[in-house]
């Protein structure tokens, strides 16, 4: 009986005739690539978090916080008497706020395309430049409507809580509409070209 079950045992371990064993270096390879598909994947699904959370930060949280902001300001000043016609033009912090508020969201959004190696420093810098400028003009933009609409609401007799909410609309509106007509008529873009090229041309001296 032990011999048989020797016998029995080296025919299990003995490989089947005409098999071909596969090769340690075709399971490394293997492996190799689903870490590279995993990684890729894994990428994938930030480049859509990034853009997405760039995206509702610019569109809705930051637009929301500046038309309030800008409103609070108007009914200040219009509470106190010193909202004259020449007041409606002060937007300077309405232009300040949005600029470096979209600086920070543009940058987070271009460095990481910049990562990703999608485009080039230059072209991230031209993009940063161009999403600023369309920020600034349509802050400046929202902070108008917002100072028109807090004072002809005032005057209209309207409560304290209608003209906060219809500063706010305002601003909100007016700012969207702005930043969406530079966009489409390729103002944002233009900038964008113009400093990239700004950039690789000094890039190219200093070489």
């Amino acid at each position: 009986m032990p011999v048989i079950a020797a016998q029995a045992n080296t025919i299990q371990n003995t490989a089947l005739i005409g098999a071909r064993p596969v090769p340690a270096q075709t399971a490394t390879a293997q492996s190799a690539e689903e870490k590279k598909a995993a990684r890729a994947a894994s990428l994938a699904r930030t480049d859509v978090y990034v853009h997405g959370a760039s995206q509702v930060a610019e569109t809705a949280v930051l637009s929301l916080f500046n038309s309030y902001q800008d409103t609070r300001g108007a009914v200040a000043h219009n509470q106190a008497g010193t909202l004259a016609a020449g007041d409606f033009f002060k937007v300077g912090g309405s232009v300040k706020r949005s600029a470096i508020q979209r600086a920070v969201t543009s940058t987070a959004k271009n460095g990481w395309d910049l990562y990703r190696g999608k485009v080039t420093l230059a072209q991230a810098g031209g993009r940063v430049v161009g999403d600023v400028s369309t920020a600034a003009v349509a802050g400046a933009a929202g902070g108008l409507a917002s100072n028109l609409a807090v004072y002809g609401l005032t005057k209209a007799g309207a409560g304290s809580v209608p003209v906060m909410i219809g500063g706010m609309v305002a601003s909100f509106a007016v700012n969207q509409v702005s930043r969406r007509a530079l966009n489409h008529l390729g103002v944002t873009d233009a900038i964008a070209n113009t400093t990239t090229q700004a950039l690789q041309a000094l890039g190219a001296s200093k070489n």
